[in-house]
């Protein structure tokens, strides 16, 4: 218990010794938070899966292959496109590559996603099996980390705000399930949680004296994340 209230104090003393030896500290951040949300779509994946029918290991990895497909190469593609300036929660990183390079990691994107379509049909085809969790969660994640970024051109903006939003949705709603009698209003909640979202991503988080407040939540927010997520008792 002291461990962990002793965290925010060493993620914040942290976060000044970096400011104090000039260290950019916002690309380490990015690719936390990152990395954070990637990993807590792939466990929501994982709960649709355990919900759906019985999988062969092969088969679990390939969702995961397609699932990750849907995040991760959409990011690698925003930052290495020459047209393109990725852009995350405000920060940019102007990084450039060929547009080769980035024409082959689109072909391979949507290549994945054509096969990831095809054994979707092919489950129904052979299981009679339709897992309404699992492509609801894929189609709001290809929506989200991959065509609003692209016909918005804008990361920072939208796509950020709609993943945090869900991400705190999320979250939201594994409590809920978990919640004893009498429970709050679901939607209610869903309201004042998206409201404080737009909030914090819209104005708060743009405030420089608020910058080393909010990391410093969110980072002890990741790290916590991490424990919970590996206990073997959670109910969802």
């Amino acid at each position: 218990a002291k461990s962990y209230l002793s965290l925010p104090l060493f993620i914040l003393g942290s976060i000044y010794l970096f400011q104090f030896f000039e260290i950019d500290i916002i690309p380490i951040y990015i690719t936390i938070s990152l990395v954070h949300f990637m990993r807590q779509r792939y466990g929501v994946l994982m709960c649709t899966l355990r919900a759906g029918r019985s999988m062969a290991v092969s088969e679990a990895r390939l969702n995961q292959l397609f699932f990750y497909n849907l995040m991760l190469t959409p990011v690698i593609y925003f930052s290495i496109h020459p047209d393109y300036i990725f852009e995350w929660i405000y920060a940019k990183f102007p990084y450039s590559f060929s547009v080769i390079y980035a024409n082959l990691l689109a072909v391979l994107f949507f290549t994945i996603l054509v096969v990831q379509i095809y054994f979707e049909i092919r489950e129904f085809r052979i299981y009679r099996v339709i897992n309404s969790g699992k492509i609801f969660h894929s189609f709001i994640t290809l929506c989200l980390w991959a065509f609003i970024p692209y016909y918005t051109n804008h990361w920072g903006g939208m796509a950020a705000t709609l993943i945090i939003m869900t991400h705190a949705l999320y979250y939201f709603t594994f409590c809920w399930k978990r919640a004893q009698t009498p429970k709050p209003n679901l939607f209610l909640s869903y309201f004042i949680i998206l409201v404080i979202t737009f909030i914090y991503m819209n104005y708060l988080i743009k405030l420089n004296w608020f910058t080393h407040i909010a990391m410093t939540i969110t980072l002890l927010h990741f790290l916590l994340d991490t424990l919970i997520w590996k206990r073997k008792d959670i109910v969802t």
